[in-house]
């Protein structure tokens, strides 16, 4: 029994300006701006949605960041692990 072999379709010229055309025009059709509505914006001001740490999480960045001295921890810090830099 033979099996026929799959080819993939080869787009050229024309054809394939138009497939782009059309992708991109989809592309910004689908991903519009949308307005939040009153009663949506409650969980805006909520403390998970802020971008500054928790000071748990602050807390813990900072231990980290000592205990991996030279390497740079999660601060951006660098230096000795001995706290003399």
């Amino acid at each position: 029994m033979l099996h026929k072999r799959m080819t993939v379709p080869v787009f050229k010229g024309r054809t394939k300006l138009i497939l782009l055309a059309g992708l991109a025009t989809s592309s910004i059709l689908y991903t519009s701006c949308q307005s939040v509505k009153p009663y949506q914006k409650q969980y805006l001001n909520d403390h998970y949605m802020q971008t500054n740490a928790l000071p748990v999480e602050k807390l813990e960045s900072e231990a980290d960041s000592y205990r991996e001295g030279m390497i740079g921890g999660m601060d951006g810090k660098s230096g000795g692990g001995c706290g003399c830099n």
